[in-house]
Parts: structure tokens; C-alpha cells; sequence
């Protein structure tokens, strides 16, 4: 199991690069990503003429909402688009320092085990055990869900097949 959520995925199209470049920028809003931002578009980002990178534009507040990027590499008279969605870095730094925390914790109450007894460890134990278990499905979960459905919009705008 990874540690943070991610998706890659390779489509294939007929269109040209700069015809998926059109499409992209019909649904997107151009700049970063605020919560103060227009929520006109479906996206939200940079699309240039070989790569873009968006985030869905959710009237939800997701800090877990997964940054897409993708690469347009044509193939004669297809292209064939490289889809990376990862979750914000920042986002990912917490999380990793959240869960390195929690797991100091536990480790502590492993070795408090030995030296008080299951019993007296069993708080910390457990503790510990709910918070990790938490924050992976809460990740997980407020990940994959937006992910799907902009993996599935894209599909939809560009018309691709699975690669």
C-alpha cells in the first residue's frame, strides 16, 4: 500500500495536440487555484502546447483535491496524454510529517508495552492505531473520489481510449 494517494493513467487519442490544448481551455479557468476564485470552469490552471496542469474547480473546500498533469506526446496521428494526479505539495509534506508523528507515538507504545504492560499501553496503543486509520481513509477517500470524476471528464471532453 503507498503511503499518499495517487492515480497515473496513459489515454490515446486521434485529436492533435492542439486541439486537445482548445478543448482544455474551453472548461478552465486560467491561473491557480483560490478559494476566492470564479467557479465558471470545471478546472482550474495552465494548459500550454505540450503539457497543463489543473485542479478541478469544487465549490468544496478539498485540500485533498489532486493536482492533474499531463504531458501531450504525439505519435504521428495520435496523441498519447501522460496523466499524473497527485495531491498538493504542501499538502503531502503534512501528511507525511502527520503520520511520521503518529507513528513516533505508537512506536512509544510498543515500547511502553515492555516496561508498564499491555494494559497501561493499551490508550496510546489505540490512539494511535484510530488516528493513522483515520487520516489514510480520509485521504483516500476526499482523493480518489474527485480523481475519478476528473479522470472520467477528461475521458469525456477528449474522447480517448484507455492505453
Amino acid at each position: 500500500m503507498k503511503l499518499l494517494p495517487s492515480l497515473d493513467c496513459r489515454l490515446q487519442t486521434e485529436r492533435t495536440a492542439g486541439e486537445i490544448g482548445v478543448i482544455l481551455k474551453s472548461v478552465t479557468i486560467s491561473g491557480n487555484r483560490s478559494f476566492t476564485a470564479s467557479r465558471q470552469g470545471e478546472f482550474t490552471g495552465n494548459i500550454d502546447d505540450t503539457e497543463f496542469r489543473l485542479v478541478s474547480n469544487s465549490r468544496n473546500r478539498n485540500s485533498f483535491l489532486p493536482v492533474i498533469k499531463g504531458k501531450l506526446l504525439t505519435n504521428g496521428n495520435k496523441t498519447e496524454i501522460c496523466i499524473r494526479m497527485r495531491m498538493h505539495p504542501l499538502v503531502s509534506a503534512f501528511m507525511v510529517v502527520w503520520m511520521w508523528g503518529v507513528l513516533f507515538f505508537f512506536l512509544a507504545g510498543v515500547l511502553q508495552i515492555f516496561a508498564e504492560g499491555f494494559c497501561s499501553a493499551l490508550p496510546v496503543l489505540g490512539s494511535t492505531a484510530f488516528m493513522m486509520t483515520f487520516a489514510q481513509i480520509l485521504m483516500r477517500v476526499c482523493f480518489y473520489l474527485p480523481a475519478k470524476k476528473s479522470m472520467q471528464r477528461i475521458k469525456e471532453l477528449l474522447e480517448t481510449a484507455d492505453r
